[in-house]
């Protein structure tokens, strides 16, 4: 299991570190940030989803719970790296409400069961 963790938690931070030397504006960023967590969750699927199906093991829950703050965290930052051009009052909200629902879209298209 620490194997495994050690294998999701490196993520796709090379790709991440890639599109933010890119310094996109957001109208670029978002989907390009989209695609980036589209191709992780799709590439570890495989591995994704026993361990989502079995979120209701204390150990299994932790690791997924820091995996994904995680991820929710590196997202948030990439989008507020343009945060001038987000429009909404409060741009950190905004950013948020971006990863929950596109995590909840992309997690249900592939069948990982629930992202909540």
């Amino acid at each position: 299991m620490i194997s495994i963790k050690q294998r999701l938690s490196t993520g796709d931070f090379s790709n991440i570190q890639q599109l933010h030397a890119r310094n996109l504006p957001l109208r670029q960023r978002l989907p390009a940030l989209m695609d980036v967590q589209a191709e992780y969750l799709r590439r570890h699927a495989g591995i994704l989803r026993p361990f989502m199906a079995r979120a209701d093991d204390e150990r299994v829950a932790g690791i997924g719970k820091a995996a994904y703050q995680k991820n929710e965290q590196t997202f948030i930052d990439q989008l507020l790296d343009a945060a001038a051009e987000i429009r909404h009052p409060e741009p950190e909200q905004a950013a948020r409400f971006c990863f929950t629902v596109s995590y909840a879209a992309l997690a249900r298209f592939l069948g990982l069961g629930s992202a909540a």
